[in-house]
């Protein structure tokens, strides 16, 4: 009786954990309006499936400037907590000098630009102008912000970010755990090259109703099989 009910309580935490999986497929749909120096910023709203299920317009923030996406381009992109990726947990960044804390203040940015209650206040909440200033971070290639009025405050809330990130990033721990970095896998897009990394919400996952439903499922039907070996 004992090893068919441990037999069962395996195979439900097995199946609980294969459906809080890490990668997903990306599907590009739209933009959210916002454009800023000539480049469409955040939002980008994408289709996000998995085991766990399918969200629809979900809106992201490109942390690439150079990487390039199409329309209707669909890829496999591995999930993972950003406070994962600030501690080294991967990234396309995880190379760079300081990248904990580049993802830290990229972060905040985020966090100030979706407006997150408790997130840095900065000299901007244009969200154009934000996401700017996450490009700037990680890539300096990205145009010299200075040049279009909408981005002339970019640099600097790329140094504020990275100063309130550590100097007293501790208060903002809470609030990174919220957000979620979506690394493409390369060679699993649809087209042209390496697509953008994104940060944005926790991927879907199964409803409590029904994970309580499956437990009970399976417990049930271990409690059967366990009494008719015990009636033998």
């Amino acid at each position: 009786m004992r090893i068919i009910r441990l037999l069962i309580l395996t195979a439900l935490l097995g199946m609980t954990s294969s459906l809080f999986a890490d990668t997903v497929s990306l599907t590009f749909n739209s933009v959210g309006g916002a454009n800023s120096g000539g480049v469409y910023t955040y939002p980008y709203n994408f289709t996000v499936s998995g085991v766990n299920g399918t969200m629809t317009n979900v809106p992201m923030m490109c942390d690439t400037y150079a990487n390039e996406i199409s329309f209707g381009e669909s890829w496999t992109a591995n999930v993972a907590p950003l406070t994962t990726i600030i501690q080294g947990g991967g990234g396309l960044f995880s190379g760079d000098t300081n990248a904990g804390a580049l993802y830290g203040a990229a972060g905040l940015l985020y966090l100030a630009a979706i407006g997150a209650p408790g997130a840095p206040v900065f000299s901007t909440s244009n969200a154009g102008a934000l996401n700017w200033a996450v490009w700037s971070i990680f890539d300096n290639s990205a145009p010299d912000p200075f040049n279009d009025t909408a981005l002339t405050n970019a640099f600097g809330l790329t140094l504020a970010a990275l100063a309130d990130y550590n100097n007293g990033h501790g208060p903002y721990e809470y609030l990174l755990s919220s957000v979620y970095v979506y690394t493409p896998v390369a060679g699993s897009q649809s087209e042209g090259g390496i697509p953008q990394e994104f940060f944005g919400s926790a991927p879907p996952v199964p409803e409590p109703a029904s994970l309580a439903l499956l437990g009970s499922g399976l417990l049930a039907l271990g409690t059967r099989l366990s009494r008719r070996f015990s009636n033998r």
